[in-house]
């Protein structure tokens, strides 16, 4: 106990220091759980959890455990603080006395002194420093302390040859089983059980206890585990799963984030001396410490140190196995930086697990710093006192420096991770509770999963209503499937009455003002212009305020827009639409209940109902109408200048210009028109050599890496940026010319990506729109646009347009329609003038209007500079933060043409703008002055720049609105079929019916749709699976036909498997600690 004492203390130290305000620590991804631990408890208990619209709680059940016994803490009113308090001295002391332990076991003849040493390197190493404790990730704190212990049992129980200790490692995991809410470590601790048991399977002669104490080991794992192991691989089976993967993630993006993480972070010069290097480069001012030259050689020197003893004792079996474990874990952590990093791009791309290692500096380091430590004290105890004294004063004095100061826990804009809650959010989650009806309520303004509060003492991370408050609220965006389009949608109308058209399908009852918040930080909508909405609302009688405390308000809709969470409707809509304004009618809404399916469901169900369909816009080739009347050095001319062709010798050194040139692909916009810029040129040496099979496969080989970059951009209704498409307008005009075959290929492309129309019109119309759409089963349908028309087309053929409603008969496929217009059928223009000439100094600006929901702009003018060579065109918005405009353009001179050149681009406004101004700002560029000697001294300075502007014109997009409609919506009459129902958990509902006829109806279900909901009659027969339908583009629907009075049964089938794990988790936790003390009390008798 002497000998760990110093550990506690130094825990004891830390904890002290950083609570001594009595405040809680919260920020990044973690939020504030220790606010209310019986809240976290009641998410992380089910297979489903019910904050916003709910969601599958899959390995998050790992952290139930943890919630658990630390809420039955604060129930016996020990306060949160004192709880946050005591959970990270468990967390530091455990991981202290088990790394001295460790280190013990492995080298018993090193000095005390070197095993303190091995422990604060372990505590205080720089790598945990960022990773850990910056990054404020509570798996993460838990993954860190829960090693030293697992790896001192690991060992122990090979080296003593006794499976107890396998058993206790297994038991380990279990009190540390929020470690396990993520699957890279997960991956990691099976890989590091896996690399010992193989070490030590080949270097010992006795494999059959080998054999015996690995098959203990994991099979102890998995059984004591069992119960969020279930919900792990459960999910990996569900219908969310393959929703996210389809909708926001893809093998292409995550090797994307693989490069940029690797060469930002992955170089070896930053891995072995602990240097994060976009932390020490640009994070908080007292990071910049570690990016000091000498620091880092110090930092160096104790991996060199290490290195040493792994080279001189590699003979000794345990030296030999830290030795492999480093060289691994460096091999991994640099990602596939060189060298050898086409290795890990080959293991990233083959095997899909391995994509949970985007950022394997993050990951990985924890292995590095867990197989350095030990080889780090052996190679320091060949050095003598002096360096150990250096040693563990430069690690306690310089590593120690952010954790005795608190500055860990800080960062710049923020200042301190400190957060005291107002006392008003504890008062309206009462008042809230009061209600016992089942519903949710709204937050305004509603961001993305961000959020800083502007409280006393200010917060920055996760987005907290669902930790401040225990009923279910939507309060902020974020990607998960189905809920992400919906709360987009909403978003768009937060300053509009339009607003409230969502809130009925979302089973809202309130809404919740928040003022607190500091919205230009998240670019949200300013609370004072949603107040003065909401305060609208309430004066027409649609909204009513209920509550006002500190800066919150409570308002309660009005009583036709708060639908049950659990309905039967017979009135259907079938649409592609999600954007509720445009498509439902104010007649009989919201009074009768509505449920909206998708146009593929039409054939799948026996419902009569309306047919709704919005063909999407295609973007028009009017504004570059006349591209094809261009000559061939006028199409040259707007491509990247190419001057050098394959043969000529120059041309190798433009290749490796091209290739250093590139920018980074952070930058979206820039990355994607360089890209298109180099396939620009390649087809100029297409067109120009006429025949080059090489160049070809090039140019087909990058066209596909652009598509890659396309396709996920434009499927959130982003279009193509102009200049990326007009380039390969141009492209394809110029290689059709020489009837290349690529001419082709890129007109599918254009398709594709809704540029050029599947069916084109007639050459001599040039400026047109078209509308692509897709008809799910072949019937007539009205055509409904709300401008006069004298021609449309329908699949490039014209049609007749006598009444306002054509009808048309449509085969089931894609279809286009074109219509014929001019510029002010869809461009309204709010700011123009002529000519006029800026420069870096003259601070230009001008301002415009922002309706109260989001907008497309256009804008386009010519421009000359007559001095200097670039400059930034920003669109700065009312919510913007005052250094970061909402739209970022480059205003930049071509090298090889001085003239007059051609500006467009389209913009979208924020959420909830109301004003914006466009800004010219000169680029900034570093300029260096010699000083001393050798040594020059550089800061960023404005490049000052004359621009010449003329025929400015910026434009709000307002396409004409195109419908196709199969019928009229019925007329709102007395629902005959009534129901109710009763909640028992959240993965469990009962829903009690009394319906007259056998004529089918939706039953809907508004929680966020899984295919894993089973709905069942109370005779156990379960409604088929194909019954079970997308409704309302969120929620879960099932048709009923069958007349009665009866009960259907809504459950989550997870949940069953779930407490099946618990309950074998539990046995098979009571069997091993039986086990162990079997086993402890025989190896005691046998002493």
């Amino acid at each position: 106990m002497k000998k760990i004492a110093p550990i506690l203390l130094l825990s004891s130290v830390l904890v002290i220091l950083w609570f001594k305000d009595g405040l809680l620590l919260g920020a990044a991804e973690s939020g504030l759980p220790f606010y209310s631990l019986g809240t976290q408890y009641e998410i992380t208990r089910w297979a489903w959890a019910y904050p916003a619209l709910g969601n599958i709680t899959g390995i998050i059940t790992a952290s139930s455990l943890t919630y658990l016994v630390l809420s039955k803490v604060q129930e016996l009113g020990i306060s949160a603080v004192s709880i946050h308090a005591g959970v990270f001295w468990i967390l530091f002391s455990t991981s202290g006395v088990f790394t001295y332990l460790w280190i013990r076991d492995l080298f018993p003849k090193l000095n005390y002194r070197y095993l303190m040493a091995g422990v604060v390197f372990y505590l205080f190493n720089p790598i945990f420093t960022v990773n850990v404790w910056s990054r404020f990730l509570y798996n993460f704190m838990f993954f860190w302390a829960f090693l030293p212990p697992t790896m001192y049992l690991l060992y122990r129980g090979i080296q003593r040859r006794e499976l107890k200790y396998a058993i206790f490692s297994a038991l380990l995991s279990v009190p540390f089983s929020y470690a396990m809410t993520s699957y890279a470590f997960v991956i990691i601790l099976s890989g590091i059980f896996f690399y010992t048991i193989i070490f030590f399977f080949l270097l010992t002669r006795d494999k059959t206890f080998l054999f015996k104490y690995s098959l203990v080991l994991f099979s102890t794992f998995f059984l004591f585990n069992f119960w969020w192991i279930t919900q792990s691989l459960n999910f990996l089976s569900t219908s969310a799963y393959s929703e996210t993967i389809e909708e926001f993630f893809s093998s292409k993006g995550n090797l994307d984030i693989l490069n940029n993480i690797s060469k930002r972070l992955g170089g070896l010069s930053s891995i072995l001396s602990f240097s994060h290097k976009s932390f020490v480069e640009s994070g908080p001012r007292w990071a910049a410490l570690y990016n000091n030259p000498i620091v880092r050689v110090v930092n160096f020197s104790f991996l060199m140190i290490g290195l040493l003893a792994f080279l001189k004792d590699r003979k000794r079996k345990k030296v030999l196995y830290l030795g492999i474990l480093l060289t691994i874990a460096i091999f991994l952590m640099k990602g596939n930086s060189p060298p050898l990093g086409e290795l890990y791009t080959f293991l990233f791309e083959r095997f899909s697990f391995f994509q949970v290692f985007r950022n394997p500096f993050e990951k990985f380091g924890f292995v590095f710093v867990l197989a350095l430590t030990p080889l780090f004290v052996v190679g320091l105890s060949k050095f003598g006192n002096k360096v150990l004294a250096f040693a563990l004063f430069y690690i306690l004095a310089l590593w120690g420096y952010p954790y005795f100061s608190g500055l860990v826990f800080s960062i710049e804009e923020q200042g301190s991770y400190k957060v005291n809650v107002p006392s008003y959010y504890r008062f309206a989650n009462q008042w809230l509770n009061k209600d016992e009806s089942v519903f949710r309520f709204v937050t305004l303004p509603i961001g993305g999963e961000g959020i800083t509060y502007s409280w006393g003492t200010p917060y920055s991370g996760v987005e907290l209503t669902n930790t401040l408050l225990e009923k279910p609220g939507i309060s902020f965006n974020t990607s998960v499937p189905f809920y992400h389009s919906v709360v987009t949608e909403m978003s768009k109308y937060q300053l509009n009455r339009d607003f409230l058209t969502f809130l009925p399908f979302l089973n809202t009852k309130y809404i919740l003002l928040r003022e607190d918040i500091d919205y230009k930080e998240r670019r949200m909508p300013n609370p004072s212009d949603v107040k003065a909405s909401v305060g609208q609302w309430e004066k027409e009688g649609l909204v009513t305020k209920r509550l006002a405390e500190g800066d919150l308000s409570i308002y309660e809709l009005r009583p036709e827009y708060i639908w049950p969470k659990i309905y039967v409707s017979d009135n259907v809509l079938f649409t592609n639409e999600r954007n509720l304004p445009s498509i439902l009618a104010p007649d009989g809404f919201p009074n009768k209940k509505l449920s909206l399916l998708g146009l593929e469901d039409e054939q799948k169900v026996n419902l009569a109902g309306s047919t709704h369909i919005v063909p999407q816009v295609i973007f028009s080739p009017f504004l570059e109408g006349g591209f094809k009347d261009f000559s061939d050095q006028e199409l040259i001319d707007n491509l990247f200048y190419t001057k050098h062709l394959p043969g000529d010798p120059l041309y190798p050194l433009i290749r490796i210009k091209e290739k250093l040139e590139v920018p980074l692909q952070e930058e979206f916009h820039e990355f994607l028109e360089y890209k298109t810029g180099i396939l620009g040129k390649r087809a100029i040496e297409i067109y120009r050599l006429k025949n080059s099979p090489r160049l070809e496969d090039e140019y087909i080989q990058l066209l596909d890496e652009i598509s890659s970059l396309i396709k996920p951009y434009i499927k959130d209704g982003n279009e193509v940026p102009t200049r990326v498409r007009d380039s390969i307008l141009y492209q394809r005009e110029l290689l059709q010319r020489v009837d290349s075959k690529l001419g082709d290929l890129v007109l599918d492309r254009l398709i594709e990506w809704r540029v050029e129309p599947e069916f084109p019109l007639p050459y001599e119309i040039k400026n047109y729109l078209i509308y692509r759409f897709k008809v799910e089963s072949e019937n007539k349908y009205f055509l409904r646009v709300d401008i006069p028309q004298k021609a449309i087309y329908l699949d490039g053929q014209p049609i007749e347009v006598s009444n306002s409603q054509p009808e048309l008969f449509l085969s089931k496929g894609v279809h286009e329609i074109g219509l014929p217009v001019e510029k002010k059928d869809f461009l309204k223009e709010i700011l123009h003038f002529d000519n006029e000439q800026i420069t870096g100094k003259s601070n230009w600006e001008k301002d415009f209007v922002v309706p109260n929901e989001v907008k497309n702009y256009f804008l386009e003018f010519e421009f000359k500079y007559l001095f200097g060579d670039e400059s930034f065109l920003s669109v700065s918005q009312n919510v913007d933060p005052s250094e970061e405009p909402g739209n970022i353009f480059r205003v930049k001179k071509d090298l090889d043409y001085h003239d007059w050149r051609n500006f467009s681009e389209r913009f979208t406004s924020s959420n909830g703008v109301v004003g914006a101004k466009l800004i010219f700002d000169p680029v900034k560029r570093k300029v260096c002055q010699r000083a001393i000697l050798f040594f020059e001294k550089c800061e960023e300075m404005d490049h000052d720049y004359t621009l010449e502007l003329r025929n400015f014109v910026l434009s709000e997009i307002n396409y004409p609105k195109v419908t196709l409609t199969k019928s009229q919506m019925p007329q709102a009459e007395a629902q005959s079929t009534y129901m109710d129902f009763v909640r028992i958990n959240p993965t469990s509902y009962e829903a009690r019916i009394k319906k007259k006829s056998n004529k089918p109806e939706m039953l809907v279900f508004s929680e966020l749709f899984n295919s894993a909901w089973e709905a069942s009659f109370e005779d156990g027969r379960t409604i088929p699976k194909e019954s079970h339908l997308l409704v309302n583009g969120y929620a879960n629907g099932w048709l009923v036909e069958k007349s009665g009075d009866y009960t259907v049964n809504i459950k989550f089938a997870p949940q069953r498997l779930f407490n099946l794990g618990t309950m074998v988790s539990i046995v098979s936790i009571s069997i091993g600690i039986f086990s162990v003390l079997v086993l402890s009390f025989k190896k005691h008798e046998n002493n």
